[in-house]
């Protein structure tokens, strides 16, 4: 259970000072400012690695917030005096006094003391005035000594490709972000160590060469080849970062030193020494401050980073086969903001026959009512019929489970190469989230492809054999079976083929009848083509 705090109305003092222990935040202690005569109170919460100021209206009376931390965050973590306090346990990790000198950065979420300020504050915006905003960036000025930029030094040997070794010197610093969630509530978080610099002394001319890095690239190999430098940094170039890093496909760089400058090169372009990591900078912390590692230490370092990274590892990848992520999928085929990548392609389609024209015919028509959502899906699940998706299971396979782009092949096909016709994107969507380009409906022995969204107000019908034989594509017009714009669709698994037919039921909704309950009318209709032969 977090900390409960009660801040008494401004004007009983000239200030309140109240310490607390957050309990949501590391264990860091915390304290609360009150300014006499406002009709806002300034609230700063100073913390290891941030600090939040707030702007809280007062009204007389008293302002109660509770802290909590949720059970499966809280433990009792071991501090820098090796003391045991109740804290809670950070979203990015993070272990023994790393926690009380690093705050994790936010990610996607405010920690719970945040929220419980923040809501205090929803509560009655009125009170904030253009005054207390001054006031609020005049008390932030007077406190710059929380914004300090933390930075750590230490040194450690690089074990060269020929056996040589060479001793580099590191600085990692962390950073400041500055977020304003909501109006009157500023939030300064400092990051974990993410930005480095390396400079080491070159082993055949004694010329010191520095290196500096932008934010969230580490350093993962530094070698010599043929009197050249090369270094290879983890991280994902951005648009912004191109002339640095330039663009790889995988999320590793090679930069070599010449004409006194690092400058990015090809992959393909990379001597082929460069292998395995020999530094150490992923989980650095502040128990490297003025600190030496031999080479056994960064191996050690390396292997643990290994372990509890799934995207960094010691043998540095060259392709997408070497590289074992459990994330290869998503960074091939992914693009995140800023991505400089250009857009991944799926495969093109199979290259089919035009649709020809098929007739439909009515065999069935019934309306019926319904009261509740349950009946509804009732009534289109007693239409399933034994042609539908769930048998389509086994006649299908990915075609690489670590590039879902490739699509997927037949099962039953000898060859191994035959693929899913319908690979591109959808041609005519409907802004539906999540919505398929076909549904595919088998028995043990074809597969009918049935596509929606290829022409506006026409649904394509593809068939297969299992082994992955084309036999016919035809179109044909959605039917309109009632004189109204409602919802109508064909029912998923209400598929029969039997006797050269293939048969359908078709959904109309119709005019809802008010009362109690309402009755929610349909109008189901059963239709049918013959099939080309």
């Amino acid at each position: 259970m977090g900390p409960r705090l009660i801040l008494s109305n401004a004007q009983k003092s000239a200030r309140t000072h109240t310490a607390i222990s957050t309990g949501g935040i590391l264990g860091a202690r915390g304290k609360f400012d009150l300014p006499k005569d406002k009709s806002a109170a300034i609230a700063v919460l100073r913390q290891p690695g941030s600090i939040h100021l707030l702007i809280l209206p007062v009204n007389p009376g008293w302002i109660k917030i509770t802290v909590q931390c949720m059970p499966k965050y809280r433990y009792t973590i071991n501090t820098v005096e090796k003391q045991n306090k109740q804290g809670c346990k950070p979203r990015s990790g993070g272990f023994d006094g790393q926690l009380m000198e690093q705050s994790p950065t936010y990610r996607a979420f405010f920690g719970a003391l945040d929220i419980a300020l923040g809501i205090a504050f929803m509560k009655n915006p009125k009170g904030l005035q253009r005054i207390e905003w001054l006031i609020a960036v005049f008390f932030l000025a007077l406190s710059t000594q929380v914004f300090a930029i933390n930075s750590v030094d230490w040194t450690e040997d690089a074990l060269l490709h020929d056996g040589r070794v060479i001793k580099v010197e590191f600085q990692a610093t962390n950073t400041i972000d500055v977020s304003m969630p909501w109006p009157g509530y500023v939030n300064f978080q400092k990051s974990s160590f993410n930005k480095y610099q390396l400079e080491f002394k070159h082993p055949d001319t004694n010329k010191r060469i520095v290196w500096k890095g932008v934010r969230y690239f580490n350093p993962m190999l530094l070698d010599i080849v043929d009197g050249t430098p090369y270094l290879v940094v983890f991280g994902r170039p951005t648009k912004d970062t191109t002339e640095i890093y330039g663009c790889p496909e995988l999320p590793y760089t090679y930069l070599r030193y010449t004409a006194y400058k690092w400058k990015p090169i090809p992959v393909e372009q990379a001597p082929a020494s460069l292998v395995n990591s020999n530094l150490s900078t992923s989980g650095v912390w502040t128990g490297y401050e003025g600190r030496h590692f031999d080479v056994s230490d960064v191996a050690r370092f390396v292997r643990e980073a290994e372990g509890e990274s799934r995207q960094m590892q010691g043998k540095i990848p060259k392709t997408y086969d070497e590289w074992h992520t459990a994330y290869k999928n998503s960074e091939r085929n992914e693009r995140k903001f800023g991505d400089c990548r250009p857009p991944s392609q799926p495969l093109p389609d199979i290259s089919i026959p035009k649709p020809t024209d098929a007739v439909l015919e009515a065999v069935e028509s019934s309306d019926y009512a319904l009261t509740t959502s349950d009946e509804y899906y009732k009534s289109l699940w007693a239409k399933k019929g034994p042609v539908n998706r769930g048998n389509c299971s086994m006649l299908f396979k990915i075609a690489d489970r670590e590039n879902v782009m490739l699509g997927e092949l037949f099962i039953n096909d000898l060859t191994g190469m035959k693929r899913h016709p319908y690979t591109g994107p959808i041609p005519v969507p409907s802004g539906r989230i999540l919505e398929n380009r076909t549904e595919r409906y088998c028995n043990d022995k074809f597969v009918w492809f049935v596509a929606e969204h290829e022409e506006l107000g026409k649904t394509v019908i593809t068939k297969y054999t299992s082994s992955g034989d084309f036999l016919y594509n035809v179109r044909i017009v959605n039917p309109k079976t009632a004189d109204n714009n409602l919802s109508r669709s064909m029912v998923l698994d209400s598929i029969t083929a039997d006797n050269g037919y293939f048969h359908f039921f078709w959904d109309q909704s119709l005019p809802t009848v008010q009362g109690t309950p309402p009755q929610y009318w349909h109008r189901m209709t059963k239709f049918r083509f013959k099939e080309p032969t």
